[in-house]
C-alpha cells in the first residue's frame, strides 16, 4: 500500500493538516522579514561631512548651520552639498560669491558625517559610517546572509534526511532565535555579519522544512493548495514588513522585532513529525502514532465499505449499518459529558477492534460437500475461464461486473477494465457538440462576463489618472511680511519667492528662503541664491483634475515615489489574488467565487474612494486588487468551459476586446469626472449591475460533473440545449451518462505548481514562459502607465492607447493560424521594442511624434500579450496547464507591479525607463524565440509529452 492510500482513508486535508500549516506559518512569517530586512536596517540616508572641525572659534562658530555648509562643503550638481568631501578649510568667501567651487581644495570628510534622520533613526550606515568609501561594506551585508542562506539549505537538508523533520526544524528554530537576537545587539560590524550569517544557515532550514514538512502530510488532491498557501506567507508577510519598519525605524529594535515571532513558534512546537519520513527509516511506531492522532476514518470506512464482505444481503447489512449507528451516537451524548471525550474515543475504539478481530476467528460458510469427499481439491488442475462466466441475477439485474466482465479474481481485469472504460466514457466535448457548444446560452455568459470585466481596464489604469501629478510650485505665502510682499501680484509673489526652472518655469520643490525683490528688476541668475524646501506645502493647477491623491496628500517632491508606489501596492494585490482565486474556485466553484469578487471588489473599491490617509488608501486600493482580479480569472475560465472547442479562439479574443472596450471608455469617464473620489466610484458602479445579473450565470458544468454533483450539471445543460434550441439531446444527458466523464476529468487532480520544475525540459518551459509573460507585462504596462510623458493630453492619449489596441487584436486573430504562434509573438515583441527605441533618439519637443510612435509601440504590445495567452496555453500539457497558466499569471502581475517603479528611474536619467522597458522587450523576444511552435500541432496531454518532444 501506498502512504497516499493511507492518507486518502484518514482525511488527507482536516483538522489535523490545517493545524499543521497553521502551526508552520508562525515561523515562516520571519523568512521574508529576514530575506528583505537589509533594505530597511541598510539604507544610507542624505548625509554630509561632519564640518565641527573647521570651527577656529573665530567666524565659523557664529554661522548659521546653512552658512556652515556653504563655506564648509562643495555643492554637487544637483545643489545638494556632497556627501564624501569637504573643503580643507572654511570658503567664507563663498557666502558673497558662490563662483565655481569646483577648482577649491576638497579633502575627504575627517570627522565623520551628519546623516538625515527624517525617515530612519537608526541604520547600519549610521552606526558604523559605512558611506563613501566604505559603501559596498553596507552592501556586502545582504551578501553575507544569503551566503548563509545557501550554506544551509545544503546542510538542512541532508540533516532533516537523517535526523528527521521535526528535530532539525526546531534547531532552526533555536539558531534564528539566538543569531537573529545577538545580532541586533552587536557591537561592532564584524559581529553582526557573523551574525547574520548564521541567522542565514538557521533560515534556511525553515524555508526548506516547512515546505516539505507540509506537502508530506497532505494528500495528493489538496498539495496545491497546500502549496500554494505556504508560498502566500511569503507575500502576506512581505506586505507587513513595511509597516512594521515604518513604525520601528531603529534597526536594532527592527532586527528585534522581525525576529520575535521564532519565540512563538518554540513555544508552539507540536509540530508532528513526517509519518513518511519515520516509515522509510524503519520507525513504525511513531508513523502509527502520528498517524492515529490524524484521523479515525481508515476504521470506520474500512467496516462501511465491506458490506458484502459477509455473505449476507447487501441491502439488510447496508441498513442495519444506518441504523445502528442511531443507538450508537445517542449513547455519545450521555458518555461524552459522563466519562469524558478521551475515554469515550478510547473505549469505543477499543470495541470496534474486538468485533473486528472476532471475526477473523468466526469460521465462514461450512463446505458441506466435503463431508461426502474430503480429498485435497487444491491438487487438482484448474484453468481460467474459457467460455465467460454466469451471473446470479437475483439481486441485481445488471452491474458494471456483469456488463463489461469485470471481476476482481480473473486475470482479464486489467484488459477488461480498461477496455471497458475505454468504449463507455465520454468526454464533456462530445456533450456540447450535441447541444450546440456556442448558442445563445453561450453568447448570454459572454454577455454577462462582459458587464463585470468593463471595470477591469478601468482599475488597472486608474492610477493614470488618480495619481496624476498636475503642475505645481511651492506655497510662498510663508514669506508675506505684512508689507511689500502683501502688495505684490500672484506673478510678482512667484518672481521673488522662487526659483526658475530650466525651461522657465517656477521650481516645483524649492522656494527662496527670503522674499528676493531684486529680482523684479533684475532678473539675473538665481542659482546662487539660498533655496529651502517647500515650507508650507504646495499650489496645484487644477486645470485639468480638480482633485487627484498627489493635490490631496501632497505626493510630490520627495514623496513622489509613494505617488507611483499606489500602483504596484494595487498590483502586488492582484497577483497575490491570481493565484487565491484560481484555487479558490477550484475549490468551491466558478459560479459563487464570481460573485465573491464581485462584492468584495465593489466594497473595498468604494471604501478606498472614501480614505482618510494615504495609508488607508494603499491598504484598500491592495485588497481591491485581490479581490477583483477574481473577475477575470473566474469569468475566463468559465468562458471558455462552456465554449466548444472550435470557438475558444474567438471567445479569447472577444474576452480580451472587453479589455481595450473599457479602456477606451475610461477615458471618456475621466475626461468628465475629474475628481479622484468620484472617478473610483463611477468606474465601480458597474459592479453593481454585475452583481444584478449574476443570477442568470450558470455554473460550470466541468467543474460540476469533475466533483460529482450530477445533478446540478445535468440541470445546467439541459437549459443551456433548451437555449440553443436543442431539447431533443437532452435525452442522452442523463446522469448515468455524465458519471462517466469523472473518469477522464479526475485525473488531472493529482498535479501541482511542483510538477512544472520537477522535469528537465517541463522545467525549462516554465522558466521561459515565467520570464516572457513578466517581460511583456512590464514592456506592456510599462508603456501604458506613461500616458503623462509625452506631454500631450491624457484622455487623448489613453482613449488612442485603447483603440490602437483593435486592429492589433483583430490582426493577431489571423496571424496566429497564417504564419503560426512563435513568428507572432517574436514579431509583435520586436516591434515594440523597435518603438520604444525610436523613442529614446527622438528630440524630447517633438511631443506630437514621440506619442505616436508610443501608441504604435502599444499597439504592438497589446498584440504580443494577446497571442502570449493562447501560446502559453498551447505549450503546457493538460495535466498541468491551469498550475502553468497560474504561474505565469503570477509572474505577470510581479512585472506590472515593477513597471510603475520603473518609470521612477527618469530622475536618474530621462530615458532611462524607456531604456529599461526596451531591454525587457528584447529579451522577451530572445525568450520567445526559444518556444516550440504549436500552431496545427496537438495539445501536449502529459508532462512525458513534453519531455519526448524535440526541440
Amino acid at each position: 500500500m501506498k502512504f497516499d492510500n493511507v492518507l486518502a482513508e484518514l482525511n488527507g486535508f482536516g483538522r489535523f493538516q490545517l493545524m499543521t500549516i497553521l502551526l508552520l506559518v508562525i515561523p515562516r512569517m520571519t523568512l521574508p522579514f529576514q530575506f528583505l530586512l537589509n533594505n530597511f536596517i541598510a539604507d544610507i540616508p542624505s548625509h554630509h561631512c561632519d564640518v565641527s572641525s573647521l570651527d577656529d572659534g573665530g567666524v565659523f562658530g557664529n554661522l548659521s548651520q546653512a552658512e556652515r555648509l556653504i563655506v564648509g562643503i562643495p555643492v554637487q550638481e544637483d545643489g545638494t552639498p556632497s556627501s564624501c568631501e569637504m573643503f580643507a578649510e572654511p570658503q567664507y568667501h563663498l557666502l558673497l560669491n558662490s563662483s565655481n567651487i569646483t577648482e577649491l581644495p576638497a579633502v575627504p570628510c575627517q570627522s565623520g558625517w551628519k546623516y538625515d534622520n527624517t525617515t530612519f533613526k537608526s541604520t547600519l550606515a549610521t552606526e558604523w559610517d559605512l558611506v563613501c568609501d566604505k559603501r559596498r561594506v553596507n552592501r556586502a551585508t545582504a551578501t553575507i546572509f544569503f551566503m548563509g542562506v545557501m550554506l544551509g539549505a545544503a546542510v538542512f537538508g541532508y540533516l532533516s534526511d537523517r535526523f528527521g523533520r521535526k528535530t532539525t526544524l526546531l534547531v532552526s528554530y533555536v539558531m534564528v532565535s539566538v543569531f537573529g537576537f545577538t545580532s541586533a545587539f552587536s557591537y561592532n560590524f564584524t559581529m553582526f555579519a557573523v551574525m547574520r550569517f548564521f541567522t542565514g544557515v538557521g533560515m534556511s532550514g525553515i524555508s526548506i522544512i516547512t515546505i516539505v514538512l507540509g506537502i508530506e502530510w497532505v494528500d495528493i488532491k489538496h498539495r496545491t493548495t497546500v502549496g500554494v498557501l505556504i508560498s502566500m506567507d511569503w507575500s502576506v508577510f512581505a506586505a507587513l514588513l513595511p509597516l512594521i519598519a515604518y513604525f520601528l525605524n531603529d534597526w536594532r529594535s527592527l532586527t528585534a522585532a522581525v525576529t520575535s515571532p521564532m519565540f512563538l513558534a518554540i513555544i508552539t512546537w507540536w509540530l508532528p513529525d513526517s509519518a513518511r519520513w519515520l516509515i522509510s527509516n524503519g520507525k513504525v511506531k511513531r508513523a502509527h502514532f502520528y498517524l492515529s492522532r490524524s484521523g479515525v476514518a481508515f476504521t470506520y470506512y474500512g467496516i462501511s465499505l465491506n458490506v458484502s464482505g459477509f455473505g449476507v444481503n447487501i441491502y439488510v447489512t447496508q441498513f442495519i449499518y444506518g441504523a445502528i449507528e442511531i443507538p450508537a451516537k445517542a449513547c455519545m451524548l450521555v458518555t461524552l459529558d459522563k466519562i469524558g471525550r478521551r475515554l469515550t474515543q478510547s473505549g469505543t475504539l477499543v470495541l470496534t477492534g474486538l468485533c473486528i478481530l472476532c471475526n477473523i476467528f468466526i469460521p465462514t460458510e461450512p463446505q458441506y460437500h466435503l463431508l461426502l469427499n474430503s480429498s485435497n481439491i487444491t491438487e487438482l488442475p484448474t484453468v481460467p475461464c474459457q467460455s465467460g462466466w454466469m451471473y446470479d441475477n437475483t439481486t441485481f439485474k445488471s452491474t458494471l461486473a456483469t456488463e463489461a466482465e469485470f471481476i476482481l479474481d480473473c486475470q482479464l481485469v486489467n484488459v477488461r477494465r480498461e477496455d471497458y472504460f475505454q468504449f463507455h466514457t465520454m468526454k464533456f466535448e462530445n456533450i456540447l457538440a450535441d447541444i450546440n457548444g456556442f448558442g445563445r446560452f453561450q453568447i448570454m455568459i459572454i454577455v454577462i462576463s462582459f458587464i463585470g470585466r468593463f471595470t477591469m481596464p478601468c482599475h488597472f489604469m486608474l492610477n493614470n489618472f488618480i495619481a496624476a501629478v498636475p503642475s505645481h510650485h511651492c506655497d510662498v505665502s510663508s514669506l508675506d511680511d505684512g508689507g511689500v510682499f502683501r502688495n505684490l501680484t500672484e506673478a510678482q509673489r512667484l518672481a521673488v519667492s522662487i526659483p526658475e526652472q530650466e525651461d522657465g518655469t517656477p521650481n516645483s520643490c524649492q522656494m527662496f528662503a527670503e522674499p528676493q525683490y531684486h529680482l523684479l528688476l533684475n532678473s539675473s541668475s538665481t542659482a546662487e541664491l539660498l533655496t529651502v524646501p517647500c515650507r508650507t506645502g504646495w499650489v496645484y493647477d487644477n486645470t485639468t483634475f480638480k482633485s487627484t491623491i498627489t493635490s490631496q496628500w501632497d505626493l510630490v517632491c520627495d514623496k513622489r515615489g509613494k505617488n507611483k508606489a499606489t500602483a504596484t501596492i494595487f498590483f502586488v494585490g492582484v497577483m497575490f489574488g491570481a493565484m487565491s482565486f484560481g484555487s479558490l474556485s477550484d475549490r468551491f466553484g466558478r459560479r459563487i467565487m464570481l460573485l465573491a469578487s464581485y462584492v468584495s471588489g465593489m466594497v473595498f473599491a468604494l471604501a478606498s474612494a472614501f480614505s482618510t490617509t494615504y495609508v488607508m488608501f494603499a491598504v484598500l486600493r491592495f485588497f481591491t486588487g485581490f479581490c477583483i482580479t477574481g473577475i477575470v480569472i473566474v469569468s475566463t475560465v468559465l468562458s471558455l468551459e462552456w465554449v466548444d472547442i472550435e470557438h475558444r479562439k474567438l471567445v479569447g479574443v472577444i474576452d480580451s476586446l472587453s479589455w481595450t472596450f473599457g479602456n477606451a471608455i475610461y477615458a471618456a469617464i475621466a475626461y468628465f469626472v475629474t475628481d479622484w473620489r468620484l472617478l473610483i466610484i463611477s468606474v465601480t458602479s458597474p459592479l453593481i449591475l454585475a452583481i444584478i445579473s449574476w443570477r442568470w450565470m450558470p455554473e460550470s458544468a466541468r467543474w460540476l460533473i469533475a466533483n460529482g454533483k450530477l445533478m446540478q450539471a445535468q440541470m445546467y445543460l439541459k437549459k443551456c440545449a433548451k437555449m440553443n434550441r436543442t431539447e431533443e439531446s437532452t435525452e442522452a444527458l442523463k446522469t448515468e451518462t455524465l458519471s462517466t466523464i469523472v473518469v477522464t476529468e479526475k485525473r488531472d487532480r493529482a498535479y501541482s505548481y511542483l510538477d512544472l520544475i520537477r522535469t528537465p525540459r517541463m522545467r525549462k518551459l516554465a522558466l521561459r514562459t515565467g520570464l516572457l509573460w513578466f517581460c511583456i507585462a512590464t514592456t506592456f504596462y510599462g508603456i501604458s502607465f506613461n500616458i503623462s510623458g509625452f506631454g500631450l493630453n491624457l484622455y487623448l492619449t489613453q482613449f488612442t492607447y485603447a483603440v490602437i489596441e483593435v486592429p492589433a487584436k483583430l490582426s493577431v486573430y489571423f496571424l496566429l493560424d497564417r504564419v503560426g504562434r512563435r513568428p507572432t509573438e517574436v514579431g509583435t515583441l520586436l516591434m515594440a521594442a523597435v518603438c520604444l527605441a525610436i523613442n529614446i533618439v527622438i528630440p524630447k519637443d517633438t511631443s506630437v511624434a514621440r506619442t505616436v510612435v508610443a501608441i504604435v509601440g502599444k499597439g504592438f504590445s497589446s498584440a504580443s500579450f494577446a497571442t502570449l495567452v493562447l501560446y502559453s496555453s498551447e505549450l503546457y500539457p493538460t495535466v498541468v496547464r491551469q498550475n502553468g497558466m497560474g504561474y505565469n499569471s503570477f509572474m505577470a502581475r510581479l512585472g506590472v507591479a515593477v513597471a510603475p517603479l520603473i518609470l521612477l528611474l527618469d530622475e536618474v536619467w530621462k530615458d532611462l525607463p524607456q531604456l529599461v522597458l526596451c531591454f525587457a522587450a528584447v529579451l522577451g523576444v530572445i525568450v520567445a524565440r526559444t518556444l516550440p511552435e504549436t500552431r496545427a500541432r496537438c495539445l501536449p496531454e502529459t508532462i512525458e509529452d513534453i519531455e519526448e518532444q524535440r526541440q
